[in-house]
């Protein structure tokens, strides 16, 4: 796999040099005194920092590397289905683009995309098992290759509104940033309730996708988890 960039630094990647994620979980430890609105004030600008990152950065690598060297950005989701599923589902019932491919390497970043036509509902799993992508080299007996969810990027609108929820790893809380290009006032950051909290982990668990029927459950910010394109980024690590 090419070289990475050395500024980019989420948990667990080889860093050279400080990045945006790793000063925000540096900044947070020191905020712990300070309440709620002010935390979420400060950090703003660090959030569009982390999302500049992985515009810019981490959508131009070319993570995944298939049969025939064939390289790719992202694991475009493709599914016929009018309804729910959970992303581990179609990665093992193989609903993607390349599904006749396997992977050639370990991804240290997995950049999941849909379809902007999608009718389907993907459901965020936080943990994603991804060993059957492997090719059969490359798998092991002994360890299970697994991708943590730490970000999700949506589209709102054609004037390219910004909202991304970003999990904070040490804490395991949720945050949503957002942006409006055209509205400089609308450039804010927040966490998650309680309840959204609570909802955006167990979404995508098998035994929470049954009772999850239609989108209008979901109400905003979360409602942006049924609207096409998103991407999911998930961290990738080795575990027993």
């Amino acid at each position: 796999m090419p070289s990475q960039p050395g500024f980019i630094g989420f948990e667990g990647l080889n860093v050279r040099q400080r990045s945006a994620h790793a000063e925000f979980e540096e900044e947070y430890d020191h905020d712990e005194s300070m309440n709620d609105t002010s935390v979420r004030r400060v950090h703003t600008p660090m959030f569009s920092a982390i999302y500049d990152e992985i515009v810019t950065v981490w959508f131009k690598i070319q993570w995944l590397i298939f049969d025939e060297n064939h390289q790719e950005t992202f694991l475009m989701l493709k599914s016929y289905i009018t309804d729910c599923v959970t992303i581990q589902k179609a990665i093992d019932q193989k609903s993607f683009v390349n599904n006749k491919y396997h992977l050639h390497n370990l991804p240290e970043c997995l950049l999941i995309r849909t379809e902007s036509d999608s009718n389907t509902i993907f459901l965020p799993n936080s943990i994603l098992s991804f060993d059957r992508l492997l090719h059969k080299s490359i798998r092991s007996n002994e360890y299970q290759f697994q991708g943590q969810l730490i970000a999700i990027l949506c589209k709102l609108n054609e004037k390219d509104s910004k909202l991304m929820f970003y999990k904070h790893l040490r804490t395991n809380i949720w945050y949503t940033y957002f942006n409006n290009p055209d509205v400089s006032s609308e450039y804010h950051s927040n966490m998650l309730c309680d309840g959204e909290q609570t909802q955006l982990e167990t979404i995508g668990e098998e035994n929470n996708q049954r009772h999850f029927n239609h989108s209008s459950q979901l109400t905003f910010p979360l409602s942006a988890l049924t609207i096409h394109p998103i991407t999911y980024v998930y961290l990738t690590k080795q575990c027993l």
